[in-house]
């Protein structure tokens, strides 16, 4: 077996994402751009932890070179292991607040839309993500 293949079998890459809320109560999803990693889907926004990073400061940083945004009232929401071909992730996401006066930009997604949480399963996610939606529609109800 290819040692790289078999060290990201054993090493999990450590994602934040983040369910972000507007005033009005609807969430931003983000379209995965053509050319990445599976591009055309959509996801929450988020990214990468850094080594030693915290995920709260990941997820600040994340949203800020991705979207531009600043975000405030960050709780934990879930996390979960998934696996992508040979690929494992670590996924921790947060629920949290768009900051007031801050328009999200989409520089690294294809699209960015804000939708009501009950519209989230119309949409193809990431299956990292799809965990993610049925905890935030359970906690709708």
């Amino acid at each position: 077996m290819n040692t790289t293949i078999k060290k990201h079998i054993c090493q999990p890459i450590h994602v934040v994402a983040g369910v972000i809320y507007s005033e009005t109560n609807q969430i931003l999803i983000a379209k995965r751009a053509i050319g990445g990693f599976m591009p055309g889907l959509w996801e929450f926004p988020g990214g990468k932890i850094h080594q030693a990073e915290p995920s709260v400061e990941a997820l600040k940083r994340e949203l800020r070179e991705e979207l531009a945004i600043k975000i405030t009232d960050i709780f934990w929401l879930m996390e979960s292991n998934h696996r992508y071909h040979d690929l494992a992730v670590n996924l921790v996401f947060y629920r949290c607040q768009l900051v007031k006066g801050c328009q999200p930009k989409a520089t690294v997604h294809d699209e960015l839309k804000w939708i009501e949480p009950k519209r989230l399963q119309d949409f193809d996610f990431l299956e990292g993500n799809r965990t993610a939606i049925k905890t935030i529609l359970k906690n709708q109800s």
